[in-house]
């Protein structure tokens, strides 16, 4: 918790595609307002990866 109508989140993303994979990591901004959080910003920071998908890396 930021404050008490504040709370940031900050996880790991990850999409699996046939286009290419790609990880990052995901951080939100969530505000309360009328008794509800809702997001105030959502930002992802991407890492292309080169595995294909459904394999390992190094297989």
């Amino acid at each position: 918790m930021l404050a008490p109508d504040a709370a940031q989140l900050i996880s790991d993303d990850k999409l699996v595609r046939a286009a290419g994979n790609q990880t990052g990591v995901n951080t939100r901004l969530r505000r309360k307002r009328d008794n509800r959080w809702v997001i105030a910003l959502n930002h992802v920071s991407q890492i292309e990866s080169n595995t294909p998908a459904g394999k390992a890396p190094g297989h």
